[in-house]
């Protein structure tokens, strides 16, 4: 068994206004840290119990699939409690790299392919061989992933993951087979600016506003990021992100 945990707590930090070796910052960090060493060793078991075909013991599938789906919402919510905390600071440094794009969805999907399984979802995605794009990984995997196990809730049978570009932009997106975004949130994020953090909506939707910080966040030649929400056509919900 492999267990893939966190190894970047941070060192204490003294507190100024004490003088102890301990100070809100490196609390939190570490904190949610730990809790998602706790959880990778959670969802190296629940996997294990899939693969096992342990599902046909007294838990049914259905209770597996809650299980696995709420375990990786808590460690993908972490991730983003942790982001969000070091924006608020200004302590949030990018990390752009260069990425294979078509690898890059490649592992989304793997990530993401026993969740799928269990509820029955058909998981694809679709991107040329070729494509690369500037952003930092780690951020966009998560905004990538809270997607993913939205879709997977809401989709009657398929999710499709695409990329593309598109005016000078890599255009990431999560298509579902569901009932498709109401028109309240679709227009709330209709104007490609970064939203306030104290309204209702945006406190009912955390996963779409740390998604629109994550874009807004990633600049380039006088452009920022955005995310855009629509239904398709034959139905369904697409959220995108637009990375410059």
């Amino acid at each position: 068994m492999t267990i893939k945990l966190v190894d970047e707590i941070p060192p204490a930090h003294k507190s100024a206004s004490s003088g102890q070796d301990i100070d809100f910052n490196w609390v939190m960090e570490s904190t949610v840290y730990g809790i998602k060493n706790s959880l990778a060793v959670l969802q190296c078991l629940l996997e294990q119990e899939q693969v096992s075909d342990a599902i046909n013991s007294e838990k049914s599938p259905e209770q597996i699939n809650i299980i696995q789906r709420e375990t990786s919402r808590i460690d993908n919510d972490s991730t983003q409690l942790l982001a969000l905390y070091r924006m608020h600071n200004e302590q949030l440094s990018l990390r752009i790299d260069e990425v294979d794009i078509y690898y890059f969805l490649e592992e989304a999907v793997i990530a993401n392919q026993l969740l799928a399984d269990s509820s029955n979802t058909a998981l694809a995605f679709e991107c040329e061989e070729d494509l690369m794009g500037y952003f930092d990984p780690s951020l966009i995997r998560s905004v990538l992933h809270a997607a993913i196990v939205g879709g997977v809730q809401y989709a009657k049978s398929s999710l499709k993951i695409t990329a593309r570009s598109e005016d000078d932009r890599i255009v990431l997106s999560v298509l579902d087979d569901g009932a498709g975004f109401p028109e309240t949130l679709r227009t709330q994020y209709a104007n490609q600016k970064p939203l306030d953090h104290t309204s209702e909506q945006v406190r009912a939707n955390m996963n779409f506003y740390f998604a629109s910080c994550v874009a807004h966040q990633h600049q380039n030649a006088g452009q920022e990021g955005f995310i855009h929400l629509e239904n398709n056509t034959e139905g369904g919900g697409c959220f995108e992100i637009h990375l410059p």
